[in-house]
């Protein structure tokens, strides 16, 4: 590869190791300002942001929307956040005068906590300063999210009751009307929405078995509409938990030895749907409702108290106490605590379940520097490429990742490289040499590093004000 390549990528980050220096030394002239300014009225002192940020001029953002052209509501709005962040989370302020946090990054970090006292927001500070600079924005906000609820949990639940008057669901027309299609958009609670989806995977898991040869995602589009008229909805599950199932590529019974049986329902029986059997129930109900597999993960502190943070896989972060929103039934079953030190390793390509979970609960997140996408959206790839004629044992968790399409045929058909020197630590190697090392926690290290303020181009921030620490 040419070095003018590697050169313009120099440049492309020296620039924006610039902007971030430019952005810090403009939050901190706005700090700067707001202590500063004075309208006149040394009566009309305010505290514009939460409690521990100091008094300001009530005046002040009228002085700098009619400089920057922006409203003043606007400015107001940021002005709080830069005072939040400077003085209620001075370890994240911090990262963003050195030029190592965005400054958009910290202002959203600040907003999320500005209903917290000044102690709550500074043990959020505490725990998100270590790992701002190793996660994804995505997964940041996600964690801080997490540290905010289990601070405040109290106002986590009335948020969460807040958030509930806006459910609802719309289904209007496309824009033409002649394709013959309705856009649905929606809100309903997260136990709602995890049975729903999972519902129409059951639904259109039946569709494939009995022929309609549809993608997935219509699929499940068309279980939705069976769903809307429940009689036959309840024939088409009772169908298909009465009679074999069938493999639609091949038209046999899969659960007998070879016997074929014509596949004679390609969509759905609606035909057979008619008169006073439609809807009838013949089936123990609880045989009829879909199986849905939930990850939770907690503490034994947690667990035996019922208070504090829980994680839920494919769902995210919530109080253990709304878990019975989602586990509140008798149809749960609990399975043993998995220890994936005592996994067998494999010899084949194909990987085993027991390997697959291991992998997916050691790493959440893909293995490539700074992604947030989950675990469940990606293939497990062998870090050490699989040989027919290897040594046995090829597939095991020490020599898997998760990665998505993109990153894992970089890794196979380029000249990407990527190790795994010690079991669940991930280094990759760019075309261009630079290095990235990733664990379970996110980018651990990182090549070039970030630069510090005053070795490169561009204006440098000076230095955080010295009553800042006050």
């Amino acid at each position: 590869m040419s070095e003018s390549v590697d050169e313009a990528l120099t440049v492309i980050e020296h620039a924006q190791q610039a902007r971030l220096a430019l952005e810090a030394a403009e939050a901190q002239a706005w700090i700067r300002f707001a202590l500063g300014y004075d309208s006149g009225r040394g009566d009309h002192r305010t505290r514009y942001a939460a409690a521990g940020t100091p008094a300001v001029d009530a005046y002040l953002a009228l002085e700098l929307a009619a400089s920057l052209r922006r409203s003043e509501p606007s400015i107001r709005f940021q002005l709080i956040e830069l005072l939040d962040l400077a003085y209620r989370l001075p370890q994240l302020w911090q990262l963003v005068c050195d030029a190592r946090l965005p400054v958009w990054v910290g202002r959203r970090l600040a907003a999320h906590t500005h209903h917290l006292s000044p102690d709550q927001a500074a043990g959020v500070d505490t725990a998100l300063a270590p790992v701002a600079e190793r996660l994804s924005t995505t997964r940041l906000e996600t964690y801080c999210h997490a540290l905010v609820a289990q601070a405040d949990p109290d106002t986590a639940a009335a948020a969460r009751e807040r958030a509930k008057a806006w459910r609802g669901i719309d289904i209007t027309p496309t824009e033409n009307p002649a394709h013959g299609t309705s856009r649905l958009t929606g809100l309903l609670d997260t136990a709602d929405g995890h049975a729903l989806d999972t519902a129409l995977d059951h639904i259109a898991g039946i569709l494939a078995r009995h022929g309609n040869p549809d993608p997935e995602q219509a699929r499940r589009a068309r279980a939705l509409g069976i769903l809307a008229t429940p009689a036959l909805a309840l024939h088409l599950l009772q169908t298909d938990h009465t009679q074999p199932a069938l493999d639609h590529t091949t038209g046999t019974d899969t659960t007998s030895s070879g016997d074929t049986t014509p596949d004679t329902a390609p969509d759905v029986p609606a035909a057979g749907c008619t008169g006073h059997t439609c809807g009838t129930i013949t089936v123990p109900p609880d045989k009829l409702l879909p199986k849905a597999h939930l990850v939770v993960h907690l503490s034994d502190t947690t667990l035996t108290t019922g208070h504090g943070l829980c994680r839920i896989e494919g769902i995210g972060p919530v109080l253990a106490q709304h878990l019975g929103d989602l586990l509140g039934h008798r149809r749960v079953r609990v399975h043993p605590v998995y220890n994936p030190d005592q996994i067998i390793p494999a010899d084949s390509y194909e990987i085993p379940a027991p390997i697959r979970q291991a992998v997916t609960l050691r790493h959440p997140y893909e293995v490539f520097p700074y992604s947030h996408r989950p675990t469940t959206n990606c293939d497990l790839d062998h870090t050490q490429p699989w040989q027919p004629d290897g040594e046995p044992g090829q597939t095991r968790p020490d020599n898997l990742g998760p990665l998505t399409r993109r990153p894992h045929r970089a890794k196979t058909h380029t000249l990407w490289r990527l190790d795994q020197p010690t079991p669940g630590t991930f280094t990759w190697t760019t075309p261009l040499g630079r290095t990235y090392t990733i664990g379970p926690d996110g980018l651990t290290t990182t090549g070039p590093p970030r630069q510090p303020p005053g070795t490169h181009p561009g204006p440098q921030p000076p230095a955080a004000p010295d009553n800042l620490a006050a």
